[in-house]
């Protein structure tokens, strides 16, 4: 490590060698006795600068194991505030004594794990699968009571995968990292430790992710990397896929690629050297030179890792099914999503269809044929190493399919151990009793300027941002209700208050009791999409900006929900709800086109119906009136009036006792929720249901455009 401009040698040993400020005299006595540097230039003063371009080496060996050592025995040192491992460092740093690749057994960390352990702390529960939150670092990992030894197996098979792809090199020093034309200093690793999960919620196996620290100050764009953009899924497009699963009755596959980033190559002219992890340093047995890796593939942590792996995965996947029998479109709408067909002369339609969805290196796929999705995680395990896992968890979400007697499919998400996770990591501050709304009613959060600057630390030190985060995550996967409430609640981030903390932990006790239940598809809902917007008339004081909302049913459960602040102040109802109902459309929009791009135009027969519960919002969408009470609206919300005139969509107006969008808009009472929520997340279908299906009629209805749009009319003679 080289010193750059305005560095002082504490600052440089603490925040890039991550020394302990308690090691840092060791440090500087290390430097002089055995590099031989100056000692009026390590200077402990911080605000004593270093000359630019001085090395300061790593500390290592056992002249510095020694020092440690010594440290440790001093009862006047915080010995346990030492971090990455340094104590593991110093007992492992025996030159030639540590292997090529890594350790082959729980044997050769016998000395290493001795005087390590310490007493477990009491730590709050991993949210993602309810369970125990997994260790910080390999050296808390590999000193793991009960799970050392497969902790240490899961490490050695990452760097073990990493050398067989032949994502690094090993053994190289400093100067072979120059000549082998790596870009700058050598960097470290980042360690990420998961635990994987079965669907019960219990410890499946355990995952050791060894990643580039590829933070600004290590990698600079331009030098070391330039574009990064990848595309992601969209959030709305794993529900879609399930509806349409549950209306043709298709077939479901997933899979997943083992170290999917570290298949694709680096940019030219772009190789990396980095330091070896802890546990795994490596020094030259003659001279006892440190070594490195030389990173020669795309590796995680990279800041291009995302676009290298998407780039490489998407061509494969493009060039494979595109030639016989197959054919691949890439969507439009969704650039993760892929349709792919399978000439087969004993159908209909003269091929077998599917749909893949792909979130980075987890593979959903429904096909009408469930050869089709073998055949296709086949070819994808030829090219890389896949694993086929169960379709029936995924990103969290449990997602259980029944199929009765009549064939008919159904498809219920919940997120269980997720829910479980989250109450026991807040569970010293939920109410004690029990809450029957996802928030309260009628309550409204907004930005108090009276609010002391201690207050909101205090409600920040108790994780009111965790916990926003893990609300915001049941929400967007199976709580549709809750969308007004963590709307709210997410305005206060910055600065929030008490009474935000108690309603986030009232949100939190909500889905505790609502734990095993959430948003339910079936082949017997509506096999055309509906949308329903409204929007609420309470604005925020501080802004003048209402609540709007909207959700698009199909299958029975909701597709697309939204719950946000309008983007403008609206002057009235009628504004905001107009408003509303153009921003829904925009979904619609987007919907449709989708549907079309995966060829199943047959769902969108019709222009699809919008209902609104404000008469003038819903007229004024297909009437050209202009009077002193609607010429203010801003231009882009007429909008709505170009795609009612396409065919995309047709407002109609429903009473507002059967608006379940009104969940959208507001923090309802416990009879609206009863009524309106079973309807929302898909427990009752709104086909047969009279009452739902009802609404009020449109005047001169015979006279509006309903012809079907051109969907996309390019894709239909590809």
């Amino acid at each position: 490590m080289v010193t750059k401009r305005d560095e002082g040698f504490v600052s440089i040993s603490k925040n890039r060698h991550r020394i302990p400020f308690e090691l840092i005299g060791k440090y500087r006595e290390w430097l002089i006795d055995q590099r031989g540097m100056d000692g009026e230039i390590l200077s402990m003063d911080r605000k004593v600068m270093m000359p630019i371009g001085v090395r300061l080496e790593y500390p290592t060996g056992s002249k510095w194991r020694d020092k440690i050592l010594e440290n440790k025995t001093n009862p006047s040192t915080r010995w346990t505030r030492l971090n990455k491992g340094l104590e593991m460092k110093a007992l492992n740093e025996v030159g030639n004594e540590v292997k090529l690749n890594c350790f082959r057994s729980r044997n050769d960390f016998s000395d290493m794990l001795k005087g390590i352990r310490k007493a477990k702390r009491k730590r709050s529960k991993a949210v993602g699968a309810g369970q125990e939150e997994p260790p910080k670092n390999l050296r808390e990992a590999f000193g793991h009571e009960s799970r050392g030894e497969k902790w240490i197996m899961s490490a050695n098979t990452e760097m073990k995968g990493l050398t067989d792809m032949g994502v690094v090199a090993h053994g190289l020093t400093l100067d072979q990292l120059k000549e082998a034309g790596a870009i700058g200093d050598p960097i470290n690793m980042s360690i990420a430790l998961d635990h994987k999960h079965n669907q019960k919620g219990e410890i499946e196996r355990l995952k050791t992710r060894m990643a580039i620290a590829g933070h600004k100050g290590n990698l600079q764009s331009g030098m070391h990397f330039d574009l990064t953009y990848a595309a992601t899924p969209q959030p709305n497009t794993a529900r879609i896929l399930i509806a349409i699963m549950c209306i043709y009755k298709w077939h479901r596959k997933a899979y997943d690629i083992k170290m999917a980033y570290c298949w694709a190559a680096l940019e030219d002219g772009k190789l990396l050297g980095l330091k070896y992890p802890e546990g795994y340093e490596r020094n030259d047995p003659v001279t006892g030179e440190v070594l490195y890796m030389l990173l020669l593939k795309n590796l995680y942590g990279h800041p291009q890792a995302a676009r290298l792996w998407a780039r490489h995965r998407d061509k494969f996947i493009m060039e494979y099914f595109n030639a016989e029998p197959y054919t691949c479109h890439r969507c439009l709408m969704d650039p993760c999503l892929f349709y792919i067909t399978m000439k087969d002369e004993k159908e209909v339609s003269g091929r077998q269809e599917a749909l893949m969805l792909v979130h980075t290196d987890d593979c959903d796929i429904i096909s009408s044929h469930e050869s089709l999705g073998n055949n296709i995680l086949k070819a994808c395990h030829e090219e890389w190493e896949c694993k086929e896992v169960s379709p029936d968890f995924m990103l969290g979400v449990k997602r259980g399919v029944e199929r009765d007697e009549e064939g008919n499919v159904t498809c219920e998400l919940t997120m269980t151990a997720f829910i479980e996770g989250m109450v026991e990591t807040f569970k010293e501050h939920l109410p004690d009793k029990t809450v029957s709304t996802p928030f309260p009613e009628g309550q409204q959060l907004f930005n108090d300027k009276s609010l002391s600057e201690e207050e909101a630390a205090q409600v920040i030190e108790l994780g009111y941002m965790r916990g926003c985060g893990m609300v915001l995550w049941a929400q967007r996967h199976v709580f549709p209700e809750c969308s007004v409430g963590i709307s709210n609640c997410c305005r206060l981030m910055a600065k929030p208050s008490m009474k935000a903390w108690k309603y986030l932990m009232h949100m939190i006790a909500y889905m505790h009791t609502n734990k095993m239940k959430g948003i339910k598809f079936s082949s017997k809902g509506n096999q055309n999409p509906i949308a329903f917007s409204d929007a609420s008339n309470k604005a925020d004081p501080t802004d003048g900006r209402s609540q709007y909302g909207y959700t698009i049913m199909l299958a029975g459960g909701p597709i697309i929900y939204v719950s946000r602040k309008l983007n403008h102040v609206g002057l009235n109802a009628f504004h905001n709800e107009y408003m509303a109902m153009s921003e829904c459309s925009k979904a619609i929009v987007w919907l449709r086109q989708l549907l079309v791009e995966v060829n199943k135009s047959e769902l969108i027969p019709e222009p699809t119906r919008l209902y609104g519960d404000n008469s003038a919002a819903v007229n004024l969408t297909y009437e050209n009136f202009v009077s002193s009470g609607n010429q203010y609206i801003y231009l882009a919300y007429h909008y709505i009036k170009e795609v009612e005139r396409l065919g995309y969509v047709d407002p109609r107006e429903k009473r507002t006792m059967y608006m379940i969008a009104d969940l959208m808009t507001k923090a309802v009472n416990h009879s609206t929720l009863n009524r309106l929520g079973p309807l929302l997340s898909g427990y009752t279908l709104l086909s047969g249901e009279g009452n739902m299906i009802d609404e009020i009629p449109v005047p001169h209805k015979h006279e509006r455009n309903n012809h079907t749009p051109a969907d996309l009319e390019w894709f239909k003679r590809k």
